[in-house]
């Protein structure tokens, strides 16, 4: 990905957050930024050694990102207090030369808390992982169900 000082491999990266009361916020600080579906899958097995099929299913989409502790007050800011208990939604645009702008979106992420830490790196930068429903890369549902 990329910030818009052009730091990463992407011309242009615009990050959105849609909150719950209809403020947005661009993300300017965004050094870095994570997400997709993960799913995990179980199998089931027979009287013979090797597996028959494959089992339930679990969704385990994801997203994080690493901004600037200011921006992240400003955020928090716009949503008010108990942001723990509010999901925003995520639009992530981007593009590559001489193709179309590639649009992501990251539904109902729920950050699961923040860190920010003098340890390492830039003391100044705060980290908000957290799940979400789902992630929609360029307008593809991944868990739709597809027609027969």
């Amino acid at each position: 990905m990329t910030t818009p000082r052009g730091e990463f491999a992407h011309d242009d990266l615009t990050i959105t957050a849609i909150l719950h009361n209809g403020k947005r916020h661009t993300f300017t600080t965004c050094s870095s930024i994570t997400y997709g579906n993960g799913l995990s899958s179980s199998t089931v097995g027979g009287t013979q050694p090797g597996p028959k099929a494959h089992g339930g299913r679990k969704a385990e989409p994801k997203c994080e990102m690493e901004i600037s502790r200011g921006e992240e007050d400003e955020l928090r800011g716009k949503q008010g207090d108990g942001w723990i208990y509010r999901t925003v939604d995520l639009q992530i645009v981007y593009s590559l030369p001489g193709r179309p702008d590639i649009i992501d979106r990251v539904e109902t992420w729920l950050p699961l808390g923040d860190e920010t830490s003098s340890q390492t790196g830039d003391p100044s930068m705060t980290k908000l992982e957290g799940n979400c429903l789902k992630v929609i890369k360029n307008g593809i549902d991944p868990f739709k169900k597809p027609r027969s």
